[in-house]
């Protein structure tokens, strides 16, 4: 049996196909397992010994190249499972002959939650179920709880004498104000600090500054051999977990509705509870929109510091 996986983007979402890969591979030991993704994240899977093969597409290349990319390369699959859902991934539905699956994401639920706080109870599926019910449709499989899913990654990890920090996100509301003022007390209580993201972050010299510095196999060997990270909802969240380090996540728009947050062993969460206007969007925003931005003000250096030195320890 020859079955192809498919997510393009984005790495929190590609991230999360791992645990899918991997149970599927120990029930189903003797099929053959592709994954299709972006280019950017192919890297992801070169040590995955359950993927015999990886295919990668530049994205940026265009539809037409995307068609002749297909002809190429997409054939002889018994079964597609598609958890990506869009428009570029269905298009395998009609340009092969193997049997196709594809991910609900209830994002119709997601969006009146959002607005109307409808659907609340039927949104308590973290995205690694709703994965796994595509396999469920397409072979039979029974029920999985989201800690039988866990992503994971195979690169080696150890716990060297440092942390990390991971202040950005893909959106505003999604980032805390206070990650460097939290950094400065990390130092101070002793411990070696390296701050990781995207652009420029001025620092002090007692942390190792790698905003800017870091491709996604630099990042990913960073965190992997750290003794814990404290991270926003991102996708070095998601690389963190998926590598089992200790990892302290910072949530403010973004609730355990979306199936994004859930907290595995050496997982914590720190939200503010009991806003009404949370959530506020379900991808974010570039501002908040009630201006106080409270989802994330309200979180307390002390509170964070805390709660970081214990899961340390």
């Amino acid at each position: 049996m020859k079955v192809l996986f498919v997510r393009f983007s984005s790495l929190g979402d590609v991230i999360l196909t791992t645990g899918i890969m991997k149970k599927f591979s120990e029930l189903q030991p003797g099929a053959e397992i592709h994954f299709l993704t972006s280019t950017e994240y192919e890297d992801i899977f070169k040590n995955e010994k359950h993927i015999q093969k990886v295919l990668a597409f530049d994205r940026k290349s265009g539809f037409s190249s995307y068609i002749k990319f297909i002809q190429d390369n997409i054939n002889g699959y018994d079964y597609i499972i598609d958890l990506h859902g869009s428009l570029r991934s269905r298009f395998l539905k009609i340009s092969t002959d193997a049997n196709y699956f594809v991910y609900r994401k209830d994002s119709f639920k997601r969006r009146f939650f959002v607005k109307k706080r409808l659907f609340k109870d039927s949104l308590n599926k973290t995205v690694t179920e709703k994965y796994w019910e595509t396999l469920e449709k397409a072979f039979g499989f029974e029920k999985l709880n989201p800690d039988d899913l866990k992503p994971t990654l195979n690169f080696e990890t150890k716990d060297e004498n440092y942390v990390v920090v991971h202040s950005q996100a893909s959106k505003y509301t999604k980032t805390w104000p206070y990650m460097v003022e939290l950094t400065e007390k990390l130092v101070v209580q002793g411990l070696k600090v390296i701050f990781v993201g995207a652009g420029r972050q001025e620092l002090t010299e007692n942390i190792v500054n790698m905003t800017g510095k870091t491709d996604l196999l630099k990042l990913i060997d960073i965190i992997a051999k750290s003794s814990g990270v404290i991270t926003t909802d991102s996708g070095p969240m998601h690389l963190s977990i998926a590598l089992n380090k200790k990892t302290l996540i910072i949530a403010g728009c973004t609730v355990r509705e979306f199936g994004f947050l859930y907290e595995y062993d050496n997982v914590k969460i720190i939200e503010t509870e009991g806003l009404e206007c949370r959530p506020c969007h379900v991808h974010g925003l570039e501002k908040c929109p009630k201006s106080h931005f409270k989802c994330m003000k309200d979180i307390d250096v002390k509170r964070v510091e805390k709660e970081f030195l214990d899961l340390l320890n």
